[in-house]
């Protein structure tokens, strides 16, 4: 793991209240999908490719493509079960923007 990506991987730990090594366990137990898939995105947004941030984050490029379809979701549709998901979405993303990591 890259030392971008072990910082971005703290940050979603502690607004997710998850551990790393819950994180990269590969666990499916929510909200840990979504914790790699915040974190991939991030990287790809950094300019990585989706075939680097997926295996940074030990995700097939299929599971990659599904979790930005689920995180568009969440955003989309408030209703749709996901509250804990978006929370810890805009908690990331907010932590970022203060901390001028983006």
């Amino acid at each position: 793991m890259s030392s971008e990506t072990k910082i971005l991987v703290d940050i979603v730990s502690r607004v997710s209240g998850e551990t790393v090594d819950a994180i990269m366990s590969g666990g499916r137990r929510r909200p840990l999908p979504t914790c790699r898939w915040l974190v991939a995105r991030e990287l790809m947004r950094r300019g990585y490719s989706s075939a680097y941030s997926s295996r940074e984050m030990g995700l097939t490029h299929a599971t990659l493509l599904h979790g930005k379809k689920m995180l568009e979701l969440m955003v989309q549709e408030p209703r749709n079960g996901y509250a804990e998901e978006r929370q810890i979405a805009v908690a990331f993303t907010s932590t970022l923007e203060s901390s001028k990591m983006v």
